[in-house]
């Protein structure tokens, strides 16, 4: 008889041999087939992978709908499968090299082609726009930076963000006799003029100001050697011989910081662009700013009316399309003689009883040179 944890031999097993009992039914499962462990493994990736959101017409698939459970639609076993491999890294251009900027655009960021323009500009102290723009040319193309002709302007503005830290700046100016544009690196911090030159001793910058005195407070702007020469035995702590002045006055003349004419000295232009806000500051009675340009005024001229003053090219260009000559701001006859043009007057104004609205000058076309 049989046990109870065997099953039931079969009835009429073989011809008179023995019954063999059957084997022990498992439990575990089937094996699967691949399109059913590919289907197993798809399912769960899809479970996992982050869902769009549902729009406006379409339903949500994390709520259940009124007709039943949502369900996940099928997808294809074969595209949808295990990754061989590890994943590719997309591909991505190399990394420029430092200082290399891309054809045809404008660099951003301090270049070499910058710094050589800058240590340039720091050996020459100032530059007139055509050398500067010949300047430019020759760093971008010795560097392969990108170089355009109207780009100067902006080629400075990326090297004047590098230099703001260091209250240093390239500015752009317009030279008072002959009206060209200017770049010189000039000095933002607010300091003493004793600051502008390390190079020059107490007794030399004492001499500087009584010269900066003299021009600023002159009505044409110049001081003469004569008068100069004079002041330097005026000095305190310690007197200044004239041949040591003569010396100061060369070197200020070849640092570009005087300018000089028939024995006469005047600012130079890179010492106004530099010394602008120190002139204005310490001679606000004094000093004036032209009426075109809003910048310094050294040398010029004013109306006699209402005291508005213009350099001299700026008189010679407001007045170019002009048949008479009167003041932009008061609308007076201008009294003086414009250069170059056969427009003014050289004479003294008229007294004050005379209308000047009455003054005709006959309309006179200017003749340039």
């Amino acid at each position: 008889m049989a046990s109870a944890g065997e099953p039931p031999a079969e009835a009429g097993g073989g011809r008179g041999g023995p019954v063999q009992p059957r084997p022990p039914l498992s439990r575990a499962r089937p094996p699967r087939t691949r399109r059913a462990v590919g289907r197993l493994r798809s399912r769960r990736r899809a479970s996992r992978a982050p869902h769009p959101p549902p729009s406006a017409a379409e339903p949500s698939r994390a709520e259940p709908s009124q007709a039943g459970p949502a369900r996940l639609p099928p997808q294809d076993p074969r595209r949808v499968g295990p990754r061989r491999g590890p994943a590719r890294p997309a591909l991505m251009p190399p990394p420029a090299p430092a200082g290399a900027v891309a054809r045809g655009a404008m660099a951003t960021h301090m270049t070499d082609a910058h710094r050589q323009f800058l240590q340039a500009l720091m050996a020459l102290g100032i530059v007139e726009s055509a050398e500067a723009a010949a300047l430019h040319r020759q760093c971008c193309e010795l560097h392969k930076v990108y170089y355009a002709t109207d780009k100067l302007d902006d080629f400075v503005n990326v090297a004047n963000l590098q230099l703001q830290p260091l209250f240093l700046e390239i500015r752009k100016g317009v030279a008072e006799d002959t009206g060209r544009t200017c770049y010189a690196l000039v000095n933002l911090a607010e300091t003493e003029v004793t600051k502008m030159a390390n190079d020059c001793s107490e007794t030399e910058l004492e001499l500087f100001k009584k010269i900066m005195d003299l021009i600023i407070l002159s009505e044409n702007g110049f001081a003469s050697s004569t008068e100069i020469l004079n002041s330097a035995d005026q000095l305190k702590p310690k007197k200044m011989k004239k041949e040591e002045a003569e010396q100061v006055l060369r070197r200020l003349v070849q640092s570009k910081w005087l300018s000089e004419r028939e024995g006469e000295y005047t600012l130079h232009t890179r010492c106004i662009l530099e010394l602008e806000n120190y002139i204005l500051g310490h001679y606000p009675d004094t000093a004036r700013k032209c009426h075109i340009c809003h910048s310094l005024l050294i040398q010029g001229q004013v109306c006699t009316a209402c005291g508005i003053a213009m350099h001299l090219p700026c008189l010679a260009k407001y007045f170019r399309p002009q048949t008479e000559a009167r003041c932009p701001h008061c609308k007076q006859f201008w009294p003086h003689q414009i250069p170059g043009t056969a427009i003014g007057s050289p004479a003294a104004p008229l007294s004050s009883s005379t209308p000047k609205e009455n003054r005709k000058i006959p309309p006179v076309r200017p003749r340039w040179r």
